[in-house]
């Protein structure tokens, strides 16, 4: 089976309700999409820093959304669901996800930053304050 960019651009290949069921993508995707579930069922197990806990929060329902959608496509593909199926919904739907976690990450990335300034500086605020008598 050899590539064929010319077919990418060609609806009646990418709309086609009923592709075939072996496709050369099935064992990639299937990894792919299982190694992102393992992910999101480890992400919360992790321990995390105070300030890290916004990171986690914001990734894993993404990582659920992608690895379970992810699996459910392919698990389609394989047993040939008329219309989902199609090649261009797998397509479209693994780079909204991927969009999706991107911009994610970006946000958790950012308030991860703003957390541990926060708490630094209340760290050092809290240094000079008088211990609490036992």
């Amino acid at each position: 089976m050899q590539f064929e960019p010319q077919k990418l651009i060609d609806p009646s290949y990418l709309l086609d309700p009923n592709p075939p069921y072996q496709f050369a993508g099935f064992w990639p995707l299937f990894l792919l999409f299982g190694v992102a579930l393992l992910v999101a069922m480890l992400l919360p197990l992790y321990p995390w820093r105070p300030w890290q806990e916004g990171f986690k929060q914001k990734l894993t329902v993404p990582l659920w959304l992608f690895s379970l959608g992810g699996l459910l496509l392919t698990f389609a593909r394989n047993q040939t669901i008329p219309y989902l199926s199609s090649r261009l919904l797998l397509i479209l739907f693994i780079l909204a996800s991927l969009s999706w976690i991107g911009y994610s990450f970006t946000v958790a990335r950012k308030s991860v930053v703003s957390a541990r300034i926060a708490h630094e500086q209340s760290a050092k605020r809290e240094k000079y304050l008088p211990k609490k008598k036992q």
